[in-house]
């Protein structure tokens, strides 16, 4: 029987996670005294060649004390993760009468808040949206950045919370309060708690519950990158790159960095001192146009990526012809190539032809707020990101600046 199951999105693993992971067992290992094969497990973990992967995680799950998952915009959006915490929360009720556990007892389901998510309320079950995933004792950076950032940038607060993770999930597990499940319905037949696919959010319906969410330190994100099984209908035939979902999952330097679109950017964002949001591509231009509008109310910074091989969709290729017609002073497109990718770089001149005739304004335009399209690698993408970034900050600030002195200009009264 393992002390705790961890429960995450594959996306989502990168060497920061790997480390996380690493050290949490460690610490959990350290404080409990048991072998440290009795620790913990993840579906990576101590699987032995030919074994059945699902078989040894459904044992898992039908064993372990404690649930921990990564709280992140991809793992509600994985059905399987779902699977996963509705196989224990099934556990907690038939064993303790509620999700919840026992009043006064640490947790059975202890979150690790990695990345901040957008309102859950339409896609996740309410319970699920209560728990607490922080606490004020971690800090205001772990409740707003998440555990991704702090390991990056605060190592003195990340080992801080990590400790407190550590101590949360042994005391919740010291109880021992879960028996081992007899039964265990098979995760291929389990109903998950999250759906294949969150519907379109904008930005309006992401920020009405949290309306402190104003102004240029808040980036938020716009990935046009499809579903692989979108991308069947295009001329692409390598759809790798593209993850299981598109959109965050894409890695448009694969060969290079096996890490996708998200993790990139939020690097960017970690360089500047800004915070993330992440907004999905709606394929309606009245949809996108709101979240632009209010991107632009908000005084946020948006960037767009767009992956140009999507651009052969209608739908995405409607939306994308309709915003080169309007222009917002805070958002900024940006289309990276890759030519390490063989097939991006047998069909540059089409691919460029198709990126012309989608974007003619902002193709041969010379505004700040116009399409580039010269990167060539990973670090050049990287550097766009953090120069549009600091340089549409820049342009906010001073858009605000210039409104509040036009507000307070004396009136000029006319002689008589």
């Amino acid at each position: 029987m393992v002390c705790f199951f961890f429960s995450y999105a594959s996306a989502d693993k990168n060497p920061y996670l790997d480390r996380f992971y690493a050290e949490l067992v460690d610490e959990v290992r350290g404080r409990s005294g048991l072998p440290v094969e009795e620790v913990a497990f993840r579906d990576e973990t101590g699987l032995e060649p030919g074994k059945n992967w699902p078989d040894e995680l459904e044992k898992a799950l039908a064993q372990c004390r404690v649930f921990v998952y990564l709280h992140s915009p991809t793992y509600f959006g994985r059905p399987y993760c779902g699977k996963e915490f509705q196989i224990f929360k099934n556990r907690v009720e038939t064993h303790l009468g509620s999700f919840r556990g026992v009043d006064g007892q640490p947790s059975m389901i202890q979150p690790i808040h990695w990345i901040p998510t957008a309102d859950l309320s339409q896609t996740v079950p309410k319970e699920v949206c209560d728990l607490q995933y922080t606490h004020g004792d971690y800090g205001d950076d772990y409740k707003n950045q998440g555990l991704r950032y702090l390991i990056q940038t605060e190592i003195r607060t990340y080992e801080k919370v990590k400790t407190e993770l550590a101590k949360r999930i042994w005391a919740a597990a010291s109880l021992d309060l879960l028996p081992e499940a007899k039964l265990i319905i098979p995760l291929d037949q389990v109903e998950s708690l999250f759906p294949m696919k969150q519907p379109i959010q904008t930005s309006r319906s992401e920020n009405e519950n949290n309306r402190n969410t104003y102004g240029p330190r808040y980036a938020q994100f716009l990935f046009v990158a499809g579903h692989p099984d979108e991308l069947k209908q295009t001329s692409r035939k390598n759809l790798t790159p593209y993850g299981e979902n598109g959109g965050e999952d894409w890695m448009p330097y694969m060969e290079s960095l096996n890490e996708d679109i998200a993790a990139i950017a939020q690097r960017a964002i970690v360089e500047t001192g800004l915070r993330y949001e992440c907004v999905r591509c709606a394929k309606d231009f009245d949809q996108l146009r709101i979240t632009l509008e209010r991107a632009e109310e908000t005084c946020k910074i948006m960037i767009v990526i767009i992956d140009i091989w999507t651009l052969q969709l209608g739908d995405y290729n409607n939306v994308m012809k309709q915003y080169d017609r309007v222009s917002f002073y805070n958002c900024v497109p940006i289309a990276p190539w890759n030519f390490e990718d063989m097939e991006s770089k047998s069909n540059y001149a089409r691919l460029k032809n198709l990126l012309e005739l989608t974007f003619p304004a902002k193709v041969d335009g010379r505004g700040f707020t116009d399409l580039r399209m010269e990167i060539n690698s990973l670090e050049q993408l990287q550097e766009e990101i953090i120069d549009a970034l600091s340089r549409t900050r820049a342009k906010i600030l001073r858009t605000a600046a210039t409104r509040m002195i036009s507000d307070d200009v004396m009136p000029i009264i006319s002689a008589q």
